[in-house]
């Protein structure tokens, strides 16, 4: 039936509808902080494959959609979903945004890599491959969403594609999740990676955003606000609608509900029950690696699955090349931190004093003291405590010994005589003399 005629639109029709919302770029919100700069540089780079990677909220799809208003090239675009999650629908996507970004330039391209019995990898992508090399002039091809595509072969689907992508046109992909075919071209100097540390915003982008809710931040608290948000776009939005809410200072934290709420939903709920409980109870580490989380879950595999969350963007940071250590983002801890103490409460001690036996095994009394904090063994942290008093006092740690001597108490203190002796000490050359 015509949609015209009043009434319900024919499947043809709503077929059209649906594939235009798709393949047509997306147009950025009003107030969107622009990324003109990172565009800029990327655009101006001879690298054919952009890869933009980073967890929910990062801006990703926002930064594609400015990208294609002020390209000057011709540009394909396709916002993927679970359905293209399929070599063969995946092949026939690709091949209708470029068609029709060049429509009277290869009338036979989607007849020719569709329909019964054609080989993807041997026909269907090789033809679309030698499309893009055919191009009469250069052009971008933009996907998001890139994290829908789970199957091995869609990504054996895109290399081949890639392939063909001829000088002086890009392939731009966006995804939640590490994108294979990005270290392959990396290594040839082929792709530039855009991350979480391109994409995090700054002071300038965070005075924006509460400006956009009418909000006065002074400098000094726009540093302090991005700090702590370590420049995650919705931790500053959600900043921003608490101080505007309660017209007060723009603090925020991971257990504040718009912020449990957002990462529950984007992040936690999408992952295993599995890597549910295994970011939760190892976020009660300030720092982790494989053995240590072993050591306090008990269980082994945590090198595996650290690097399976890392991949997936769960909000991990690696804090070096080899990936042996790791932390998450501050707000998505404290985050799991609550979600830890909601869930399993009778869990965290438990936790806290596996993580205090490794470290103490592995020659950091240090860390073990401040995981012992978090417990009721008071004894064992305040000899550990003495131990470390005069080294960290020599140091040159004043206030590090004060905490420790704060946190333990003076019941604690007093009951263990080498401990209060030391304490006293400090007490004398800190000028606390009526302490002393």
């Amino acid at each position: 039936m015509d949609p015209d005629s009043g009434g319900e639109p024919s499947t043809i029709a709503l077929d059209e509808r649906l594939f235009d919302a798709k393949l047509s770029p997306l147009i950025p919100r009003p107030g969107f902080v622009s990324r003109a700069g990172l565009i800029e540089a990327a655009r101006a780079t001879d690298c054919r494959v952009v890869g933009v990677t980073a967890p929910a909220g990062y801006g990703k799809s926002t930064l594609l959609a400015e990208w294609a208003g002020v390209e000057d090239r011709r540009v394909a675009w396709a916002s993927l979903d679970r359905f293209d999650d399929d070599p063969a629908a995946l092949v026939a996507v690709l091949a209708l945004a470029y068609a029709r970004t060049f429509p009277r330039h290869d009338d036979d391209l989607i007849a020719d890599v569709g329909g019964y019995g054609v080989s993807v990898l041997g026909r269907a992508a090789p033809r679309l491959a030698s499309a893009f090399r055919a191009s009469p002039v250069p052009f971008v091809v933009m996907l998001d969403d890139l994290h829908e595509l789970g199957s091995e072969a869609c990504h054996d689907v895109l290399s081949v594609v890639i392939s063909g992508m001829p000088p002086g046109s890009q392939f731009i992909t966006a995804s939640r999740f590490e994108q294979p075919h990005v270290p392959r071209l990396r290594v040839m100097g082929d792709a530039l990676d855009v991350g979480v540390s391109d994409l995090a915003l700054d002071e300038a982008g965070a005075e924006h955003i509460f400006a956009s809710v009418n909000v006065t931040l002074t400098r000094d608290l726009a540093i302090a606000v991005t700090e702590r948000t370590e420049g995650w776009p919705p931790g500053l939005y959600l900043a921003a609608l608490i101080a505007s809410d309660t017209m007060g200072s723009p603090t925020i934290s991971g257990e504040d509900r718009y912020v449990a709420d957002y990462l529950y939903r984007e992040s936690l709920s999408q992952l295993p029950e599995s890597d549910q409980s295994f970011l939760r109870r190892t976020a009660v580490l300030d720092q982790l690696c494989a053995p240590l989380c072993e050591a306090i879950l008990d269980e082994p595999g945590a090198q595996e699955r650290l690097r399976r969350l890392e991949v997936s963007n769960s909000f991990l940071i690696p804090l070096d090349r080899t990936r042996d250590w790791y932390r998450y983002h501050h707000l998505f801890r404290e985050f799991l931190l609550g979600e830890l103490r909601r869930v399993e409460p009778e869990a965290v001690p438990k936790l806290h004093l596996r993580a205090a036996d490794w470290y103490e095994s592995n020659g950091s009394a240090v860390m073990a003291v401040e995981h012992l904090s978090n417990t009721t063994e008071r004894d064992r942290c305040a000899q550990l405590v003495t131990q470390l008093v005069l080294p960290t006092y020599q140091a040159g740690q004043m206030a590090t010994v004060e905490r420790w001597l704060s946190m333990l108490g003076a019941v604690t203190i007093e009951a263990y005589p080498p401990l209060a002796v030391l304490a006293g000490w400090m007490s004398v050359l800190s000028g606390d003399t009526l302490e002393a």
